[in-house]
């Protein structure tokens, strides 16, 4: 076996964040920043990593800080990556270690700017544990994360006082309903204290030296989308692990996640595909998608439109469950799980999807049956070159005319089955189908 002398060099350092080719990418243009990346990442890993505790059945350390890392990975399209400075990839990566480092630091007390309740103390809305929203453990963490990462941001690995400032920053936005231009409560789910986002004069655009140019919006809303859609299977605690700590499923309401086998972000689609294993029965077990649907929904609303720097745009969050796209929603008081067929799925491309259907239909009926065409022979039967979204609709097509089209390894060529099509005529915008 051999061994390394001394005129070697060192082996490089592992990286969980080495998951988001963002890294890679750093490491390739600025190589000190990448370090320093790895630095802190290492510092975490003997610190402080391990103080963040399973939530409510579900990991709030190791394990989301990675598949955050991924979810970053996956926003940014390959082809917008290079458009990212080494100083933006470095603070965006900082900010995904570091964001939810509060957790670390429980809350025994309410947050001091929080103002009194208006209240009777026993009116306050309360958990199934009995316990409002600010006395939970971890309810004001993005604030105690800004407040760490400004007091401690040496220790952590960070190189000065303004790239704390920053890092900050954006961790602190990580629970934000709304980008902080204007007052607007930190956390709207308490119903009854208040606590006010001031306006944040760092939130622009701006430029740091040594990082250079950073547009700080538009970091923060691929933090806020990557962390809020976080809902992976692999971040639920393992059942055998619950049983051994006596869990109850009271405790373990977060652990819904384990239908989730992977978070797609469609570009093409401009959406947000949550794929799950199975559809969830019964309405109890609807409810945790309808309000994740919600809560994704109304982040997107709020901070998709900070994505325009890098030309990306998220408006909706679909369920794919037996090859079908579906909504989960809240229908009253209940939550219904709803397969709308493609003229409720895509509203505003109802007309567009008819176009495309029956060009398709009069494609495979004048070539008398042959049934392969490339992508241009439909560009020249449409009238028109064909964008991303009018692609991305005809695969979509497939999901609700099973068996009718098929498309080559390569997305070049699509095959249509005569006949199978032909139900397009009877899509009808006042249908829905349930499930």
């Amino acid at each position: 076996m051999s061994t390394a002398t001394a005129s070697e060099p060192a082996a490089p350092k592992a990286s969980f964040l080495s998951v988001n080719s963002l890294s890679r990418i750093l490491e390739q243009r600025n190589p000190a920043l990448s370090a320093c990346l790895l630095d802190m990442q290492e510092r975490a890993l003997n610190n402080w990593l391990s103080l963040l505790v399973p939530d409510k059945g579900s990991h709030s350390g190791l394990l989301h800080l990675f598949n955050v890392a991924r979810n970053v990975d996956k926003i940014i399209p390959d082809t917008k990556k290079g458009e990212l400075r080494p100083g933006e990839i470095f603070l965006l990566l900082a900010a995904v270690l570091l964001h939810d480092i509060g957790r670390t630091v429980p809350s025994a007390v309410k947050h001091p700017g929080l103002k009194p309740c208006k209240r009777r103390p026993h009116d306050c809305p309360r958990g199934k544990n009995g316990k409002t929203a600010c006395q939970e453990v971890h309810w004001d963490h993005n604030l105690k994360s800004r407040e760490i990462i400004n007091k401690a941001g040496f220790e952590l690995g960070l190189p000065d006082f303004i790239a704390m400032e920053y890092c900050g920053l954006l961790a602190y936005c990580h629970k934000l309903a709304k980008p902080p231009r204007v007052e607007q409560p930190v956390f709207p789910h308490l119903q009854c204290c208040s606590l006010m986002a001031k306006d944040e004069k760092r939130f622009r655009n701006t430029s740091i030296e040594p990082l250079g140019p950073v547009r700080i919006p538009m970091l923060a809303a691929i933090l806020r989308i990557a962390d809020e859609t976080e809902n992976h299977w692999t971040r639920v605690c393992q059942d055998r692990w619950s049983k051994l700590l006596n869990t109850s499923q009271d405790d373990r309401f977060k652990a819904f996640r384990e239908r989730v086998e992977d978070v797609e972000f469609s570009h093409a689609g401009e959406c947000i595909i949550m794929h799950l294993n199975s559809m969830p029965k019964g309405s109890a077990a609807k409810k945790p998608f309808a309000r994740m649907t919600e809560e994704i929904e109304a982040v997107l609303s709020n901070w998709a439109s900070e994505l325009k720097p890098i030309g990306i745009y998220f408006d909706n969050v679909f369920y794919e469950v037996e090859g079908r796209l579906c909504k989960i929603e809240k229908k009253g008081r209940t939550a219904h799980a709803i397969v709308k067929p493609m003229s409720e799925v895509f509203k505003r491309d109802f007309e567009e999807i008819k176009l495309l259907a029956r060009a398709l239909v009069s494609l495979s009926k004048s070539t008398m049956g042959h049934p392969e065409f490339p992508w241009s022979s439909l560009e020249a039967e449409v009238g028109r070159p064909l964008k991303e979204r009018d692609k991305w609709l005809v695969e979509q097509m497939d999901d609700w005319f099973p068996n009718a089209l098929q498309f080559d390894h390569h997305r070049e060529v699509i095959i249509v089955y005569p006949g199978k099509l032909d139900g397009i005529e009877n899509l009808s915008k006042n249908k829905e189908a349930s499930r």
